[in-house]
């Protein structure tokens, strides 16, 4: 059988970037226009990547999370650094050291100060603060954060010991998996840019055309080996943000609402599908995947109690891989798991919004 060809967005940013929600409501557009802006604009964003020799598939890594690579948000002490642009000298220290054929998305920002939530916040910190030459002990007015995904081991090391050359430097949280702290993080934070091998890529202003490259920042990529790319911030914003995982707890959850349109889906609650795994498949994927049941802890679980523990993380995670097929008989997409500080793992469903079901494609 001839395998369908699939048009894929990586993911889609709703969550902060309102674009989306406020064009769709000004101009009162339906589903199906709605569906077709955002497949036109990620042509259009596939278009200047490859005029600037970036071709989308490999920026996948820098733009979801991953099951084999670290995050990690450096911390460091902005009042230790002797200048008001403090995050110049930080990133143009660590610039150097990121692996010429990697690819990260990097998000920068101070700690954001609240006066409910900030003194179990910084608790919580200081228990997850790791490779800290002395314990900290301020309430977090004073830290910068840099926070980089898609980080091997040897890559996450590397940015620690790099860090660690500046007096300035207060640690590392080590965010892989799921914490208050990270959940907390994940609001402090703006998306900088994505560092894909030897390029650097931002947004910059709509008005500005697609066939410049500038930079926004005030950061010496070029000196630093690097060279730019830039593009319109509407296409930037939208599809190549990468968002970190945290719950969704609002009762309008724009973010997937916009994913499925994405795909040509009605939005839809997903947590009134109902999660189809049947025993066949559950056969298949122990005889051939059984990697995948291993990581999840489900190895020896039934399809039906399967099902129902994927049910019940679908509506709390964001949606990844939002792939159409070209005829449009089949959407998928990926979600997120993690068997807490084992291992996170990926979950491939097929929606099908006529019968109201997620069907359990593989586990990986």
């Amino acid at each position: 059988m001839t395998a369908l060809p699939f048009n894929t967005i990586f993911t889609l940013e709703a969550r902060s970037h309102t674009l989306l929600e406020v064009m769709a409501e000004h101009f009162k557009m339906t589903d199906e226009q709605v569906f077709q802006d955002i497949q036109n604009s990620h042509r259009e964003l596939l278009q200047v990547l490859a005029s600037k020799g970036i071709q989308y598939q490999d920026l996948r890594n820098a733009l979801i999370p991953t099951t084999n690579r670290n995050e990690r948000a450096y911390l460091l002490n902005w009042s230790k650094v002797d200048t008001a642009n403090y995050g110049r000298v930080i990133i143009e220290h660590a610039l150097p050291i990121f692996d010429p054929h990697s690819s990260h998305s990097v998000l920068l920002g101070d700690w954001l100060y609240h006066k409910e939530h900030n003194g179990w916040a910084i608790d919580e910190l200081r228990k997850a603060l790791a490779g800290a030459a002395e314990p900290y002990t301020g309430h977090g007015h004073d830290l910068y954060i840099v926070y980089v995904n898609n980080l091997s081991d040897g890559q996450a090391d590397a940015l620690h010991s790099r860090f660690q050359e500046l007096p300035a430097y207060v640690g590392f949280l080590d965010l892989t998996f799921a914490s208050v702290v990270k959940f907390y993080i994940s609001t402090m934070l703006v998306r900088a840019f994505i560092k894909h091998r030897k390029f650097v890529i931002q947004g910059h202003e709509d008005d500005r055309s697609n066939s410049e490259n500038i930079s926004m920042l005030p950061y010496g990529f070029e000196k630093a080996g690097y060279s730019l790319r830039s593009l319109q911030s509407l296409l930037y914003g939208v599809f190549l943000s990468f968002k970190i995982e945290r719950p969704i707890f609002l009762p309008h959850d724009t973010d997937t609402k916009f994913s499925l349109l994405a795909m040509g889906a009605s939005p839809a609650e997903l947590d009134e599908f109902e999660v189809v795994l049947d025993d066949r498949k559950l056969q298949y994927l122990k005889e051939n995947h059984p990697e995948g049941l291993e990581r999840s802890g489900f190895e020896e679980l039934s399809a039906a109690d399967i099902a129902e523990q994927i049910r019940g993380k679908v509506k709390a995670n964001y949606i990844y891989n939002l792939a159409r097929s070209e005829d449009g008989s089949t959407m998928k997409f990926n979600i997120l798991l993690e068997n807490p500080g084992v291992a996170r793992f990926l979950c491939a469903l097929e929606l099908l919004p006529h019968d109201k079901q997620l069907r359990v494609i593989t586990l990986f």
